[in-house]
């Protein structure tokens, strides 16, 4: 049976992100929850936990694992580009709680991350962009 594990409607509740795949190494699908259609989002053998969405309903973030390590990712909903990894891997899972709603942090197992580059603490959220 496949794993089906976190999932995270969008903020304009026309979609829903949600890992599935065999044991814990899922990808993630998107389902339009209007038309009832499921589109693969991702596809690598590492897997895909935790999705979170960016407000504009642009990105989707999500914990990875590749080459043995922890990674926060984020990739474009609607497919058009490969994932892009936001911070360097770590020996503990990175999970995505939330995006703010500029796009340019998420917050993530106690990390706040810009979208280009990490940022030094959960605290840095409310910090002004030149103080990182």
């Amino acid at each position: 049976m496949d794993y089906r594990g976190g999932f995270r409607v969008s903020h304009d509740g026309k979609w829903l992100a949600v890992e599935v795949g065999p044991g814990k190494d899922g990808n993630l699908w998107l389902l339009n929850l209007e038309r009832d259609v499921l589109t693969q989002l991702t596809l690598h053998e590492a897997g895909r936990y935790d999705p979170v969405w960016s407000p504009d309903g642009k990105f989707v973030y999500f914990g990875s694992k590749r080459d043995g390590k922890f990674a926060l990712v984020r990739i474009r909903s609607d497919g058009t580009a490969g994932a892009e990894r936001l911070t360097e891997g770590a020996e503990k899972p990175q999970v995505p709680e939330s995006v703010s709603p500029d796009g340019r942090y998420s917050s993530s197992s106690g990390a706040a991350l810009r979208s280009d580059r990490l940022v030094r603490s959960r605290s840095s959220l409310s910090a002004s962009p030149g103080s990182a």
